[in-house]
């Protein structure tokens, strides 16, 4: 084959597979300088930022070593829980930590009152969703973001707040994969049945891939729910099969146990595991495990990585 043919297959072919190789955001460009302070592999930055309510925020920001502005990075929010604060999370999180996350730009917005939207306790009036829609706008002109290659992670309310935006389908659809840990998914509800309390979720037609991790051992967020703050929690593997029917998966998986040292039971929805939605959604169940992002320093395996691999395997 001549190299002029060559070269048109070449164009071709990058035409047709572009968008799903990567979609670049509109701050793509070779002359686009990062923001003061901002260095690739440099310490992480706090940032001033206001809603396009008006309402003032703020978040810490990752770059990693890698980044380049010509090169589509992926984006990776993780949200704090209760009393922890965005920098908190990093620490909890390791999602700086490019041993785990080489190339993403790691995101940890701080809540107000170290709250979120969808808390019984969240300040009134804040609208969260639209706070994270804001900076994805923002980072998507500001930074070279792959926009398929957007995610959510959280705890503990922070994980509530995951799955609130995984349930919105004003957001998720700009964000690829959600992975809430050891999630406060608080019901409004007078009547509180952990193991059958309805949970809602309005997520539009998408099939929203989510991973959950979540201790038996958890007296904060009980794996088996509680009435707690005036709302519902929901029992943790119940919250789970709903999401899968949800998603179009049904109420059954296959499930693989003692992981890990023994310590954890995974379950993979559906229960077809030849089904190309195979692993669509995922549940690890940690025996042992308190009110805790699972990591080698509080259980037998680092729960980061595992998110970094289902978040690779999913793209919008």
């Amino acid at each position: 084959m001549s190299a002029s043919r060559l070269t048109t297959l070449f164009v071709l072919t990058n035409a047709l597979l572009g968008t799903a190789i990567a979609a670049p955001s509109p701050g793509c460009a070779a002359n686009n300088t990062l923001p003061k302070g901002q260095t690739p592999g440099g310490d992480s930055v706090t940032v001033a930022f206001t809603q396009s309510d008006g309402t003032a925020r703020d978040y810490r920001i990752h770059i990693p070593s890698t980044y380049v502005s010509t090169t589509p990075a992926e984006l990776i929010f993780s949200f704090h829980g209760h009393g922890t604060g965005a920098s908190g999370q990093e620490t909890i999180s390791q999602l700086s930590n490019e041993a785990f996350n080489p190339s993403g730009i790691a995101v940890y917005p701080q809540g107000k009152s170290d709250a979120w939207q969808g808390a019984p306790y969240a300040v009134t009036g804040i609208n969260d969703i639209e706070f994270v829609k804001d900076m994805i706008s923002n980072f998507t002109e500001t930074y070279c973001i792959d926009t398929s290659k957007i995610y959510a992670s959280g705890m503990s309310i922070g994980g509530g707040f995951t799955a609130t935006l995984a349930c919105d389908s004003s957001v998720n659809t700009q964000i690829a994969a959600f992975a809430p840990v050891s999630g406060a998914y608080y019901i409004n509800t007078t009547t509180c049945a952990p193991t059958a309390v309805e949970i809602p979720c309005d997520k539009g037609d998408r099939i929203v891939p989510v991973i959950e991790f979540h201790g038996d051992a958890d007296t904060t967020i009980p794996y088996g729910g509680e009435s707690k703050n005036g709302d519902c929690l929901p029992e943790v593997s119940h919250w789970v099969r709903s999401w899968s029917y949800r998603d179009g998966l049904g109420l059954k998986n296959i499930t693989t146990y003692d992981l890990y040292s023994g310590k954890v039971t995974r379950s993979k929805f559906p229960n077809n595991s030849s089904d190309p939605n195979f692993g669509l959604v995922q549940h690890y169940k940690t025996a042992g495990l308190g009110h805790i992002w699972p990591s080698t320093n509080s259980t037998s395996y680092d729960a980061t990585p595992i998110i970094m691999e289902f978040f690779g395997n999913h793209t919008l």
